[in-house]
């Protein structure tokens, strides 16, 4: 970048891909300076829409490192600068990072709210990925709403696609999420079923170290 054409929104998109970068590879400090970063330099050019793209990515990170009251507020103000004609993936994006702020507050009834309004958006996508995500969103949302029967079919409609996928961390990640449901069901076959499922899947596969403390969890979660 240095030696390029000094041009500044190159700038801020370069800062916008390491924000993204140090998040997946949990340096949430990292993350959040750079992003912030790019955040200065949107605002000083009036991109509004990048500006906003950069917030979301921020929003993720709060969300992913336990700050997600800040990264509410941030969402709330930041929903009605994105032009969802433009980039509906980016408005679908955090509205439903919104409602994860409120499932991991507890606030329930203000997650069904802003799950609704996200609810016309996600029929315009039927990527795997996005339709698994939704599901599990949706399962944690039905669970602390008390439909348990509702956050079962959920669940196994995101551990399906995330199989199918190859994902072995969010696969675990459901299943621990699935077998509360079933313990809270009282349905001990149901659950003792879901466990040898998803540990004969992820015994297949190698499993990254949050993956397997995941699986050893819930073969506790079977014994108790």
């Amino acid at each position: 970048c240095a030696a390029g054409t000094g041009n500044p929104l190159l700038l801020g998109l370069l800062f916008q891909q390491i924000a993204s970068l140090h998040y997946f590879q949990r340096r949430g400090d990292d993350a959040l300076q750079a992003s912030q970063e790019a955040e200065k330099i949107y605002t000083a050019l009036g991109e509004i829409q990048h500006l906003a793209c950069s917030r979301i990515t921020r929003s993720f990170v709060d969300t992913r490192f336990g700050e997600s009251e800040r990264a509410a507020i941030l969402l709330e103000g930041t929903i009605p600068l994105i032009d969802g004609k433009e980039d509906p993936y980016l408005l679908l994006a955090a509205r439903h990072n919104l409602v994860r702020c409120y499932v991991d507050l507890g606030q329930p009834d203000k997650a069904l709210d802003r799950y609704l309004s996200a609810k016309p958006l996600n029929s315009l996508f039927h990527e795997p990925l996005i339709t698994s995500r939704i599901a599990w969103q949706e399962g944690e949302l039905f669970h602390q709403l008390g439909s348990l029967e509702f956050a079962e079919a959920a669940f196994l409609r995101a551990r399906e696609g995330f199989v199918e996928l190859g994902l072995t961390y969010e696969v675990a990640l459901v299943a621990n999420q699935l077998a509360t449901v079933y313990l809270e069901m009282g349905a001990d076959e149901k659950l003792e079923h879901s466990v040898s499922q998803t540990l004969s899947y992820c015994r297949t596969r190698t499993v990254c170290r949050e993956a397997k403390s995941s699986l050893d969890h819930l073969e506790r979660m079977a014994l108790r």
